[in-house]
């Protein structure tokens, strides 16, 4: 900020313009006693009159002179201040585009954390209510069993699970022939249930014969999850021949 207006008398305005009309004055007393006979004569009886008369304007002058230096150089130091001012408001100018350079960087990377943030919510809701259940074909002994396993964050319900019988001989059947396997209970969460046999169910499709038993088939599970919505999972596909249990396709 500008500092106060000085109270010399010297520095005001008034005192300038006194000062310059007084100088004037003599100036023109001086002029009228060399042009104004009267004049002239009084001022040539009084000897004094002239040095006093010089003497005024000299000071007059000096005092003007004096003011004039005083307010040039406030002047001055106002247009210092002014440029200062200038540069400050310039300065700050520049941080506020820079602040708001960085206002937009940090907007922009709220944004980027909340969608973030929205796509782990969703995930965390898909992991929670994804149904996660394996029907695998194991060749045990003299057996073929299917294992059942419930790798969701949930216990299911198990509706039906079926064996579908897609080939006979290396011939396709159509329509595929299902036969269920069992369901209507619960399976919880990190169970496994191992008792479907399906070597006999095989069996009575070959007329309860063993030998030259060839067939391709899959599993089917039909199951309701935390959202009693019902999902059907599929097994891979399989080939039992001959004694050989072959994974065709993985699902």
């Amino acid at each position: 900020m500008f500092e106060a207006e000085n109270t010399d008398v010297l520095d005001s305005k008034e005192t300038s313009q006194l000062i310059t009309y007084c100088l004037a004055g003599a100036i023109v007393v001086i002029l009228l006693a060399g042009s104004v006979p009267p004049v002239s004569d009084y001022y040539e009886h009084h000897h004094w009159l002239p040095h006093l008369l010089d003497f005024v304007a000299a000071i007059l002058t000096l005092a003007l002179a004096y003011s004039e230096v005083r307010h040039s150089g406030r002047a001055n130091r106002y247009r210092r201040e002014a440029n200062e001012y200038r540069k400050e408001a310039n300065e700050l100018g520049a941080r506020m585009v820079r602040l708001s350079e960085e206002n937009v960087t940090l907007q922009k990377e709220a944004l980027e954390l909340q969608n973030r943030v929205h796509q782990m919510q969703e995930e965390i809701g898909k992991k929670i209510t994804t149904v996660r259940l394996y029907a695998r074909v194991h060749r045990e002994s003299n057996e073929i069993k299917l294992h059942v396993s419930n790798l969701s964050d949930f216990d299911l319900w198990l509706n039906q699970v079926l064996l579908i019988i897609t080939q006979i001989n290396g011939a396709a059947i159509q329509p595929p022939k299902e036969h269920a396997l069992g369901g209507a209970r619960g399976l919880s969460k990190g169970e496994s249930e191992k008792g479907f046999l399906l070597l006999g169910t095989l069996m009575k499709e070959n007329n309860n014969q063993l030998t030259g038993l060839d067939m391709t088939f899959e599993i089917r599970v039909s199951v309701t999850g935390v959202k009693d919505k019902t999902e059907t999972i599929f097994s891979p596909k399989y080939r039992y021949s001959h004694g050989e249990l072959i994974v065709l396709s993985h699902r």
